[in-house]
């Protein structure tokens, strides 16, 4: 996780996902939530 711009970037690296917020929790969370949307896209191809 890194911090920019007065936010959190939190970073999945494989896959390369990733998602910001504006704590580290919220960045996370974010992150688990696009991880989710991801795997579900990649079923259903």
């Amino acid at each position: 996780m890194t911090e920019e711009d007065g936010g959190f970037v939190a970073h999945c690296q494989n896959p390369d996902v990733a998602s910001d917020g504006r704590t580290p929790m919220e960045a996370l969370a974010n992150l688990r939530e696009a991880l989710e949307l991801y795997f579900e896209d990649s079923d259903r191809r």
